[in-house]
């Protein structure tokens, strides 16, 4: 008796949903389908009838908080951060940006209805052509970085072997790098370099002409 009392306890926390087998033949043979019996259990088990009021109702429904996670990369409205903060005018945003029109939904008090199966099924194509697009620039992206964080490598791999005194020849416009006379032992270059506020040797080298063409 007291497992009785538990086990309607659980029942009651729970929210049932039923399930409908039909049986294709009474031989148990696989690939073969009675048409008349299989016929006969979809009448017996009111599925037609089911189909009626689910097609004369809303065959989805939703809460607006929920709908508006799941598809609010489909308006700029709310992806990816809403503008208004609020469910409902989040789910009205990305019905607009989709193009369903009025009379294809209701809102209610808390909860979006959705007339035709249809319309879901647009809104699932959708999504998952939205998730690609938003994969591939997340890809793009990543390789970007993988590619700059390859060559910042190179680059200072390239600085370790020219004992940091690589000088780029060739291009005045491009900086020049490199203590080449050793100008950061000379005392009286780092007294000048204090007085001014300076404490590094950026570049040193002797310059032996320089023309109007900077050459």
């Amino acid at each position: 008796r007291q497992s009785m009392f538990e086990l309607i306890a659980s029942l009651t926390k729970c929210s049932p949903h039923y399930i409908r087998t039909i049986k294709p033949n009474d031989e148990k043979r696989a690939g073969k389908f009675d048409s008349s019996r299989v016929a006969h259990q979809v009448r017996y088990l009111g599925l037609l009838e089911n189909i009626r009021v689910r097609r004369a109702g809303y065959a989805y429904r939703q809460t607006y908080e929920l709908f508006a996670v799941r598809y609010k990369l489909l308006s700029p409205a709310t992806w990816p951060h809403s503008l208004t903060g609020d469910a409902r005018q989040d789910s009205q945003a990305v019905l607009d940006a989709v193009g369903i029109s009025a009379d294809s939904c209701q809102f209610g008090n808390t909860k979006l209805f959705i007339r035709k199966p249809v319309t879901l099924f647009t809104l699932e194509e959708l999504r998952e052509r939205k998730l690609q697009d938003i994969a591939r620039i997340i890809q793009a992206a990543y390789r970007s970085y993988s590619a700059r964080r390859y060559f910042m490598e190179l680059r200072e791999k390239a600085k370790g072997i020219f004992a940091g005194r690589k000088r780029r020849r060739g291009s005045w416009v491009l900086y020049f790098l490199g203590d080449y006379l050793g100008l950061a032992h000379s005392i009286e270059v780092n007294r000048l370099l204090a007085k001014h506020g300076d404490t590094k040797v950026v570049f040193a080298d002797t310059v032996i002409k320089v023309n109007r063409n900077r050459k």
